[in-house]
């Protein structure tokens, strides 16, 4: 069954609203949500329209879509993470640390933190 891109927008966004209104375990929760992400994979611009169409729901409706298991939310989370360790890195550059410490502390790569101080 093939879906429109709008209309695969629009079948995750009522998929979240309804699995965040169901009283059901987190490891229920978790089965039905790693079901349907294997069902329809959305790409990363549609994944942006939903969180945009997330942003406009009822607020208390929101809270609840936004603590539900998502790739891309997790995603978000490693990228977030990463930028941390980068900032970190570039901070440690400054103080003249030696690449291979800031390597040890921020789990990046040699190769990494030399493009970071380079740049």
């Amino acid at each position: 069954m093939g879906y429109e891109e709008h209309e695969r927008v629009q079948v995750k966004l009522e998929f979240l609203r309804m699995i965040s209104r169901m009283k059901i375990d987190p490891a229920k929760m978790a089965f039905l949500y790693g079901f349907f992400e294997a069902y329809l994979k959305l790409n990363e611009k549609e994944e942006e329209q939903v969180m945009q169409k997330i942003d406009n729901l009822p607020e208390e409706e929101k809270e609840v879509v936004l603590q539900l298991p998502n790739s891309y939310f997790d995603k978000g989370k490693q990228e977030g993470l990463e930028k941390g360790r980068q900032e970190i890195a570039l901070k440690l550059i400054a103080k003249g640390m030696p690449i291979s410490q800031i390597a040890e502390i921020t789990n990046l790569s040699k190769e990494e933190i030399e493009k970071l101080a380079d740049a």
